[in-house]
């Protein structure tokens, strides 16, 4: 089977992680790219390289470790 990642920018992926511990392991999607002083387009490759990944989920606006 073959992993295709997005283009993410690894130390993004990582603050992504960082930023959710944080907050006890959840967070508002629509608050995220603020706090990782992101444009929102920018985070949609972090996102997805993390859920490919398996270190987040996303459901119901929230993005969870």
């Amino acid at each position: 089977m073959s992993l295709s990642l997005p283009d993410a920018n690894i130390s993004k992926v990582i603050g992504l992680l960082q930023i959710l511990h944080q907050r006890g392991g959840e967070h508002e999607t629509v608050n995220l790219a603020s706090d990782l002083q992101m444009h929102a387009e920018n985070l949609l490759p972090v996102t997805e390289a993390a859920e490919t990944l398996g270190f987040i989920t996303i459901s119901g606006g929230k993005i969870r470790l």
